[in-house]
């Protein structure tokens, strides 16, 4: 995904505000922690920004030439390779499309294994799966390397404007060490508990959004058909009890506009969350009726070629089927 978001990357100064040994503490914090950055797609890029803004030194990498110059040009450094980011960084954070990105990071060929020094701490920021941190954790713990889970929510738009959530599971002082850095992506950070736990927490909240998802574009399709536009369901349905997050920030910006592209999180990287959230319930025995239905109904856009569209592109099975268009009138800005 790409990451088109009009961004102001310059320097942030400190907060002078703060009294004076505050402040030069948050200096000192910024100035020495070398941090490396992986995955510079629509929420790396944002997340690495920031980092950027807030006066860290910081080094990138991507498989994307193109995405790594859309960073170093606000002030990151470049990295010709993982293991050079790895041997030059104190807090190394990954954000990577799917596991197999992920273990190839962490645990393949070339990867930082090796490169890393003693102390480091590694976040990965991703929506990974317990078995799969615990299995990087086991190769890196007994080299005092501390691995953290911190994924995110909040999306592209979180992480461009810096109001993501983000939850994090690990070593509890490893946690305290990186929460400066973290809190120059997110709004709102919470120590989940030990290694594992965040993913727990973000496999459940994508769960509950994404079956929210189904809802909304079921229930605009039917009231569309039914001869009320989407103007007027959207005015009332958006100050009634049937609003939701999902229908004010997603829908109404890119759905009901027709705008698949960039997306801000893609049809394709719902089947990887809501699958991992399927595969957890299964494991601890948790019937998932509606997301299992709700997974049928992501599968189906994606394999009509809409794997790279927004989410709320889901809305687009139920259109062709009930033949009409969920959009709004001409001024699709009034909503935002």
């Amino acid at each position: 995904m790409e990451a088109t978001q009009s961004f102001d990357c310059a320097r942030k100064k400190p907060d002078r505000t703060l009294i004076k040994d505050d402040w030069i503490e948050i200096i000192m914090d910024n100035e020495s922690k070398k941090v490396g950055f992986i995955g510079l797609g629509a929420m790396g890029f944002g997340m690495a920004c920031n980092i950027v803004k807030s006066g860290f030194t910081i080094t990138v990498y991507d498989i994307d030439e193109k995405k790594i110059r859309s960073v170093t040009d606000k002030g990151a450094i470049a990295s010709e390779s993982i293991k050079s980011l790895g041997r030059d960084s104190d807090v190394i954070i990954t954000i990577l499309p799917d596991e197999d990105a992920v273990e190839k990071v962490y645990l393949g060929e070339d990867c930082l294994w090796g490169a890393v020094k003693d102390g480091t701490i590694l976040i990965d920021m991703g929506t990974t799966s317990a078995g799969l941190l615990d299995k990087i954790n086991g190769q890196y713990e007994n080299k005092g390397i501390k691995l953290l889970g911190a994924p995110v929510s909040g999306g592209a738009i979180g992480a461009v404007e810096a109001t993501l959530t983000i939850m994090v599971g690990g070593d509890r002082d490893a946690f305290d060490n990186c929460q400066g850095i973290l809190e120059t992506m997110g709004k709102k950070i919470v120590y989940a508990g030990a290694l594992g736990s965040a993913t727990v927490v973000k496999l459940v909240n994508n769960l509950l959004l994404f079956v929210k998802c189904a809802a909304i574009a079921e229930g605009f399709t039917l009231g569309v058909k039914a001869g009320v536009s989407t103007d007027v369901l959207y005015d009332l349905i958006s100050s009634s009890s049937g609003t939701d997050w999902a229908l004010e920030t997603i829908f109404s910006r890119y759905a009901f506009c027709g705008k698949f592209k960039p997306p801000s999180f893609a049809l394709a990287g719902v089947l990887k969350d809501l699958g991992l959230a399927r595969k957890m319930a299964e494991e601890l025995n948790v019937p998932t009726v509606l997301a299992d239905l709700s997974y049928q109904l992501f599968e189906r856009a994606v394999d009509s070629g809409k794997g790279d569209m927004d989410f709320s592109a889901i809305i687009s099975v139920l259109e062709e089927e009930a033949g009409v268009k969920v959009r709004f009138g001409p001024d699709c800005n009034k909503k935002d």
